[in-house]
């Protein structure tokens, strides 16, 4: 926690000569010393609203009432955990000090001068954004610079669940577009989860089949509903290309979510959240391989550096001199040489290399469609096996979220 999120770090009380002109400090404020109210010396752990990092001294009326002043205006700067425990302190040494009228209307003061600030920001300042059916909007989690877009990055891994991943994917997305615009870097456990909750990631068809299968096997699902998830796993294990349309596994995503939902699924190793499946390869950790990525006519994709592991008379017995002469540096084959030859090969040809990839050990890290994408009449023919019949609501028919940022909330999320 850095230390100027409290009044003992205004050293120079540059913030409190702001705050005193946007408030009306109590009179037991004005007439408290600085020096002991914003700068105390041996207090005891037990008078701070945090003691584990001795934060907000709460040990005058005074301190107590200018540390809630201050954790009101720099509580961006916690995550959401911290932010509740700090607040909960706060409150009881308000009531200790008998000042909760005055902590009130500081509250209430407070909501009102950033009410109007926040009233000029766009919908795309915020997090979240809610839009009722008379047209009302709550906006949660402002993200105008790097602490706020932090906070709101922790209190979503937090709180996801609650939303429906369409909701989780458009505040991934913000959260994200905000990081990248305020140069804000997350911890790889929280990046991963983000890129993930966004759909910035591709999946393995077979695992994304074990998850559909494992969910038909559930007793309290409807044997239409059963069948229809083991037909939707076929579909996927024979079209290596959905895979890799966004626009479709985000489709899938939201599905598996609404099955979950609907059926209580409890999130475990054996029923993985939907997402974690279907944006394992999360595309930003993913982007060395695509670098190094090399396919041919047949559907396989190779690391080209797997090409090092391939002689200069293997090159020459499968595909011929001349090939083999332009995949050639001095006496072995070159990798990048090779990567730029290889997508060039007629059919016969690619099949040849396959072969005598495989004999000396080297599968492909992944096997493609020819075709790239998909056309509207294949998404629309995919959409229809997503649908359970009678056992869910279709895709289409289901509530749409309005406004920026997810807005149709599930649960209460603050």
């Amino acid at each position: 926690m850095s230390k100027n999120l409290d009044p003992t770090g205004d050293t120079n009380f540059v913030d409190l000569h702001l705050y005193s002109r946007l408030y009306e400090f109590p009179a037991y404020v004005k007439q408290a010393s600085p020096q002991e109210t914003l700068t105390p010396r041996e207090l005891v752990n037990t008078a701070y609203a945090d003691p584990r990092k001795r934060q907000f001294p709460c040990h005058t009326k005074a301190a107590c009432w200018l540390s809630t002043l201050f954790f009101l205006e720099k509580r961006a700067g916690l995550n959401a955990k911290n932010a509740t425990f700090v607040r909960k302190g706060l409150e009881q040494f308000a009531r200790y000090h008998g000042i909760e009228a005055d902590v009130r209307s500081l509250l209430a003061k407070h909501n009102e001068l950033h009410k109007q600030a926040d009233a000029d920001l766009p919908d795309s300042a915020f997090a979240i954004v809610w839009v009722d059916e008379a047209g009302g909007k709550d906006r949660r989690y402002p993200l105008r610079n790097s602490l706020e877009v932090k906070a709101a990055a922790d209190w979503f891994a937090e709180h996801r669940d609650h939303f429906i991943f369409a909701d989780r994917q458009r505040i991934a997305e913000k959260i994200l577009e905000k990081a990248a615009a305020f140069g804000v870097g997350f911890p790889p456990e929280l990046d991963t989860l983000l890129e993930k909750q966004a759909g910035r990631g591709v999946y393995d068809p077979g695992e994304a089949a074990t998850m559909l299968r494992n969910r038909a096997k559930l007793a309290k699902v409807p044997k239409e509903a059963s069948e229809r998830l083991v037909k939707l796993a076929e579909a996927l294990e024979g079209n290596a290309m959905l895979a890799e349309d966004p626009s479709t596994t985000s489709v899938l995503a939201a599905t598996v979510d609404q099955f979950d939902r609907t059926f209580g699924v409890k999130y475990s190793q054996s029923f993985p959240r939907p997402e974690d499946v279907l944006f394992k390869g999360v595309l930003k950790h993913a982007a060395e391989h695509v670098k190094f990525a090399c396919g041919t006519l047949t559907g396989a994709v190779y690391d080209n550096r797997q090409f090092a592991k391939l002689s200069v008379d293997q090159v020459r017995d499968a595909l011929g001199s001349d090939v083999a002469r332009a995949v050639t540096t001095g006496l072995r084959i070159d990798p990048e040489k090779m990567a730029e030859v290889a997508p060039t090969l007629p059919l016969p040809d690619a099949q040849r290399l396959d072969r005598i990839m495989s004999s000396v050990g080297q599968a492909p890290t992944r096997h493609k469609a020819g075709a790239v994408g998909l056309q509207a009449e294949d998404r629309k023919k995919l959409a229809a096996e997503y649908r359970f019949a009678n056992a869910l609501p279709e895709v289409d028919s289901l509530p749409q979220p309005t406004g920026v940022g997810g807005s149709r909330l599930i649960g209460q999320p603050v």
